[in-house]
């Protein structure tokens, strides 16, 4: 489904004085509607008719969960040569039989990575290499409340190095801040656009800072200052030092948790590895309630950090948090400081904590090499809903080897529960998605044909074919959705008509979907989605279409 989440909370650009704020709360319940700024995702209005070319063909709906996995020997250094054969997975204490499986080598240096395989194929017949199950997406975080000044500016310098030598050319880069409340500034979309991702880093400036530093202890007393934004979110006085330290630490805490579970949310719909490199002195203990204050009267909170890590576990998102505390301070005892909830979410999330920024200066090529070389599995998960979180363990048979996962995943609720906006995620899901997370859909034929190079109506879709071909998908409540998708993967115009295919017409002959769209000239992507509006269960259509210009002369 790309990555219009992103889109719809950047839309307008981003300045250094003036960072758009947007939240993504409204990814949620707004603008997140599905899929970028797609206010007008699905019409209501929308015609079929007939004609088409009749070579479709039937595909079984498969539930199935992929796991990403990371494995180092006992120095720390990925492990490449592994086989299926080789792990041995456990959902919720039961050994599954891995079905799917997958070895990636994309960051290790060029010496052991081994030669180049010999094609011996000419040229033209080169077989384009498949791709991944799981591709990679990288989120550049920075908290601009719990941290310090200078180690946010050797975060910020890293961050800077990284884009121009350590990440890969093909890896989606994104650039987020937290800044006290209950949102997240998206201040560049994931894309490949480095120059773009350059630019919002370099907008973060020492002065947007608003640190609630993580609390120290001075004669047993929290002595916390902050101003500005983060204050005024969680204060109606003004901004000055609070009287309440220990209250507003608890505040800020709780939008920090808030906005993360907002983008859990939002990247559990976005396909691939998700990984979070959290720039952060992390949440003192006190706040919510671990180590020595776990009866503080925080238990609350503790327990959202907690299903917090489920949730951007569940996304597949991994978090490798940097240590951005000021070098005065890295004598204090970790149990006095955030270090704790740091490990903590790397731990439960698949990640790793990277250390202090000043003792971990490689640290992003270190995690580029480390999550470059992975494996995935894959393995299918009963459709039934329990609601519940399913553990997962990982166990490699070879001797030696230290295995970094995914710990865990909430189980797809059913369709019938979903939301009205989980509806149009997941219609965009299999819309787009080669391996939707809802399973596969059945797969049909259509046909596109370009009536004109201007709008309106210039774009016209057919389709037909026979019930028995859509199994599963048949019923009282059937949609039909076409939808044109421009290179960006936004969502450039769609018609919507819903039909009762138990009606006697549709058994005596075949299903006739026509509609038409408009845009102007460029290449798009096509879609055609019929979907079953009781269980959710799909079948789409896919093709390209290419809008030439009008002619000059």
């Amino acid at each position: 489904m790309k990555l219009e989440v992103f889109r719809a909370l950047s839309r307008g650009g981003v300045s250094a004085r003036n960072r758009r704020s947007s939240s993504l709360i409204v990814i949620i319940l707004v603008a997140f509607l599905v899929v970028g700024i797609f206010v007008s995702l699905l019409p209501d209005m929308g015609q079929g008719q007939e004609k088409v070319r009749d070579n479709q063909q039937y595909q079984v709906s498969v539930i199935r969960k992929l796991i990403y996995v990371m494995v180092t020997d006992d120095k720390g250094q990925p492990v490449t040569d592994l086989s299926k054969e080789d792990f041995i997975l456990y959902d919720n204490g039961k050994e599954k039989l891995l079905t799917e499986f997958e070895n990636h080598t994309m960051s290790l240096p060029a010496e052991k990575k081994g030669p180049e395989p010999v094609v011996e194929n000419k040229p033209e017949e080169k077989v384009p290499a498949p791709q991944p199950l799981l591709n990679r997406i990288f989120l550049y975080l920075f908290d601009l409340v719990f941290t310090d000044q200078g180690g946010f500016k050797l975060a910020r310098e890293a961050a800077l190095r990284s884009l121009e030598k350590e990440l890969e050319p093909d890896m989606l880069v994104g650039v987020l801040t937290f800044s006290g409340g209950r949102v997240l500034n998206v201040l560049h979309q994931p894309d490949r656009d480095r120059e773009g991702a350059r630019r919002a880093i370099e907008s973060i400036q020492a002065k947007d800072i608003m640190p609630l530093a993580p609390s120290r202890f001075f004669d047993s007393q929290f002595q916390i200052a902050t101003s500005g934004a983060a204050y005024d979110s969680y204060s109606r006085s003004g901004p000055g030092r609070m009287s309440n330290d220990v209250m507003a630490g608890k505040i800020v805490s709780s939008n920090f948790i808030w906005s993360m579970q907002s983008l859990a949310q939002a990247l559990r719909y976005i396909q691939g590895k998700k990984i979070i490199l959290l720039y952060s002195n992390g949440i003192h203990p006190a706040y919510i309630g671990r180590g020595a204050y776990v009866d503080n009267g925080n238990a609350h909170l503790g327990r959202d950090y907690e299903q917090l890590c489920r949730q951007l576990a569940d996304a597949n998102a991994s978090v490798f948090p940097i240590d951005t505390e000021d070098n005065f301070y890295l004598a204090y005892p970790e149990t006095a400081k955030g270090i704790p909830s740091l490990r903590e979410m790397a731990s439960k999330t698949g990640g790793q904590y990277a250390g202090t920024i000043y003792a971990a200066p490689n640290h992003i090529e270190k995690i580029e090499t480390l999550t470059g070389a992975y494996y995935v599995l894959g393995y299918p998960v009963p459709e039934s809903w329990d609601g519940k979180y399913h553990e997962i363990k990982v166990k490699v048979k070879r001797p030696g080897c230290r295995v970094i996962f995914q710990p865990g995943y909430f189980n797809q609720k059913p369709f019938s529960s979903f939301s009205e906006l989980e509806k149009k995620i997941h219609l965009v899901d299999v819309a787009l998605s080669p391996k939707p997370l809802s399973g596969e859909p059945v797969r049909f034929a259509m046909e596109v044909q370009v009536k004109s190079p201007a709008p309106p109506n210039n774009i016209r879709i057919i389709a037909r074919l026979r019930l028995e071909e859509l199994g599963e998908v048949v019923g009282p409540r059937v949609e039909a959705v076409s939808l044109l998708f421009d290179q960006l993967d936004q969502i450039v115009d769609s018609r919507r008509v819903e039909l009762d295919l138990t009606k006697p017409e549709y058994r005596q002959k075949p299903l006739s979907i026509q509609s038409e769209l408009s845009s102007k000239p460029g290449t798009y992507k096509c879609r055609l989605v019929i979907r079953n509006m009781e269980t959710g269960k799909s079948a789409v259509a896919a093709a390209s279409v290419t809008i030439p210009g009008p002619d000059k002369k």
